[in-house]
């Protein structure tokens, strides 16, 4: 059993959320369409990283974010 404050966003076991496996395809739809759309570019620094129940970028990170001409690729840097 996992501990209180654990941060379960889908559930465990036999209760959890139905709508699961329609989130996580609506996420990865998302964002291939962003990334269709937009060039994302990080400059300077590699973050580094902060694991807690996820992994995210210590202080955040600054991004980018240009959207890709007509005719262009887009491209993740």
């Amino acid at each position: 059993m996992p501990a209180r404050a654990t941060f379960l966003p889908f559930g465990i076991g036999v209760r959890f959320c139905i709508g699961m496996h329609f989130a996580l395809t609506e996420a990865t739809l998302s964002l291939s369409m962003l990334l269709q759309h937009f060039r994302f570019v990080h400059e300077g620094v590699p973050p580094e990283m902060d694991m807690a129940v996820t992994i995210r970028p210590k202080g955040g990170m600054s991004l980018i974010i240009t959207p890709v001409e007509e005719g262009q690729h887009s491209l993740i840097s």
